[in-house]
């Protein structure tokens, strides 16, 4: 059983040691650390996001279930993934120990995958989401509402649920291939759909110019409508540009690793820099929320107000 065990790590473990390779001393342990700190910090500010979306009322129901689900995914990295991914920084010797250390590297890489399948899929949602609000207008209430945008949602789980199986029981080389598919599908669509969006928004000004004067109901939003839609669209923008730099380094690995085996100290370095990146936007997201989203920014400062004022007294 032990040898079995083995195998399926040498077979899966890409971001850590390969052929039990160690790290250079202290390496380790100063990504342990980065990854304590930031899985203190995506916790805290994943858990005041998820408050204050419950205050906000401008953000319509759709859109704010979409930020809930992308904020989970956060939450979760927080809460979970970073602090199984400390034990495998501290200890990368951990193939001699393969008994502690095989259930927290199952489940530590089973959710990232899942987690990282999730939030791509849930990016695409939303750039779908204000797509549609645009091209949609006064019937956007009516076709993208509550049931269907869960049953949207609860599907991007469940791939991603599948995807991170797949890295449990099967072999790595096949989960990543899927990422980097998912990464490319997203990529793909997101740009296509802020395309089109540009697009949309260019012909209404043009129209506007035209006819001298605003759009009525049936052209185009209203400018008033408009001035919030372009906010949130900025906001989208920002969480998916984040969502696109972290995440591109680790990609760009993966593609490498399809061409060439990655071997020794400085890929091992390589992927643990990559990775880290990649849990250093479930941070960035909080602030990037705050930074863009009035509503949000402004429930969240009540939100910390509340509870030092509760503390203090």
């Amino acid at each position: 059983m032990d040898s079995e065990n083995e195998n399926v790590v040498n077979d899966s473990w890409h971001l850590l040691m390969r052929e039990s390779v160690k790290l250079p001393t202290g390496i380790g342990n100063i990504f342990a650390a980065v990854n304590i700190l930031l899985s203190i910090t995506a916790t805290l500010g994943n858990v005041l996001i998820l408050v204050a979306l419950y205050q906000v009322s401008s953000v319509q129901a759709p859109t704010k279930l979409i930020l809930r689900s992308l904020t989970v995914t956060d939450l979760c990295v927080g809460v979970v993934v970073q602090p199984l991914f400390v034990p495998l920084l501290l200890y990368p010797d951990f193939m001699t120990k393969i008994n502690i250390f095989i259930p927290i590297f199952l489940a530590q890489g089973g959710l990232s995958y899942t987690l990282c399948s999730v939030s791509f899929f849930t990016a695409t949602a939303m750039t779908i989401d204000r797509f549609l609000a645009l091209r949609l207008r006064l019937r956007y209430r009516n076709v993208v509402n509550l049931p269907r945008v869960r049953v949207a949602i609860a599907l991007c789980w469940f791939i991603g649920i599948y995807i991170g199986l797949t890295f449990i029981f099967w072999s790595s080389p096949i989960t990543l291939k899927q990422i980097a598919v998912c990464f490319v599908l997203w990529m793909c669509m997101s740009l296509t759909f802020y395309t089109m969006i540009c697009l949309t928004l260019r012909k209404q000004r043009a129209q506007v110019h035209a006819n001298n004067g605003p759009l009525s109901s049936n052209s185009g939003i209203a400018p008033s409508r408009l001035a919030i839609y372009k906010k949130t669209l900025s906001g989208i923008a920002w969480v998916q540009l984040a969502l696109a730099a972290c995440y591109f380094p680790f990609l760009i690995l993966v593609f490498i690793e399809m061409a060439t085996n990655l071997r020794g100290e400085k890929a091992n370095i390589l992927w643990i820099s990559a990775t880290t990146l990649i849990y250093f936007n479930s941070s960035i997201n909080p602030v990037l929320y705050c930074w863009k989203m009035k509503q949000v920014r402004r429930a969240a400062k009540i939100t910390v107000l509340q509870v030092f004022c509760c503390s203090s007294s």
